[in-house]
């Protein structure tokens, strides 16, 4: 549920604390007149080798969510709307590009991709969100309403896919990768604090570790860098060994202190992975992933 090079060299200069400078406490509070409004740009870039045959793709996916603030619980924690407003994908493989806008109604031959079908199936959902000023989502307050929906899904649809996105667990975990980001303290320019997130994919699990650092604060805005490593065990499945050989992220976050919002998150992930199998030399499988992932208030 969240990867600019040039803003990220910006933002990683060093910033000096100004003289006196309060600490300050960074906390969602989704304090807006209207609904946060916001864009999602995923891109993706991957080159694959297996068994000497290399392939390659791309893809592009851009997402509109509206945030909403329903309710302010007395302990501080917030029940929030997620809403998937419109679905646009781009899709390169194989010699094949797709394109697609679900507001587009000439668009909607092309479910019969059941990427595309499971995107688009998107449009339309809301997840209520329950959470605690820091990010940590504690409660996905309408799960078993979302489960029912798997029952209206595009045919085309990868409905198993779908269905495991739709464990409380995967959606805790989603959304969580770009809501708990913020410090548990008070903060000042110069600090730093650490957050730990588990990505689970078939056969096994990924661990994000990452370092942010709050450098400056301007315009009743919390400028924070972001950076950190990729790590995972080796997977064994039927003679074969799947490692991670590198693993980077790399980022940059704007947060409006007043308004208790993001205005920009950005995250670029690339990991690099391979496998041996029992009987062939070398590696039989390699695969290089650049994942670049930036979220863009829109109302602001």
């Amino acid at each position: 549920m969240f990867k600019h090079a040039a803003i990220v060299s910006l933002l990683a200069l060093p910033v000096l604390p100004a003289l006196g400078a309060e600490p300050v406490m960074l906390q969602y509070k989704y304090d807006t007149d209207e609904p946060v409004r916001a864009e999602i740009v995923q891109n993706v870039e991957q080159a694959q080798t297996m068994m000497g045959k290399k392939r390659s793709s791309t893809s592009k996916m851009t997402t509109r969510v509206v945030t909403e603030l329903l309710e302010e619980k007395e302990d501080g924690s917030l029940l929030l709307s997620h809403k998937t407003d419109r679905v646009l994908m781009d899709l390169s493989a194989s010699g094949v590009e797709i394109e697609y806008d679900s507001s587009l109604a000439e668009d909607r031959p092309l479910m019969s991709n059941p990427a595309i079908a499971s995107a688009a199936a998107l449009v339309g959902w809301e997840v209520k969100l329950l959470i605690r000023p820091d990010g940590t989502v504690e409660e996905i307050a309408n799960l078993d309403q979302l489960k029912q929906t798997t029952a209206t899904l595009p045919e085309e649809a990868d409905a198993q896919a779908v269905q495991a996105m739709l464990q409380e667990d995967s959606l805790k975990s989603f959304h969580q990768t770009y809501l708990r980001l913020l410090p548990e303290e008070p903060v000042e320019p110069g600090d730093t604090w650490e957050r730990a997130f588990s990505v689970p994919f078939s056969g096994g699990e990924m661990s994000m570790n990452l370092g942010l650092t709050l450098d400056k604060v301007e315009d009743g805005k919390a400028y924070i860098t972001v950076g950190g490593d990729v790590t995972m065990d080796d997977v064994v499945q039927q003679g074969a060994t799947l490692s991670l050989k590198s693993g980077a992220l790399d980022g940059a976050m704007v947060f409006n202190i007043e308004q208790g919002v993001q205005e920009l998150y950005e995250l670029e992930m690339d990991v690099s992975i391979g496998a041996t199998a029992e009987g062939f030399p070398g590696e039989v499988f390699t695969a290089d992933l650049t994942q670049n992932t930036r979220m863009q208030r829109l109302d602001f």
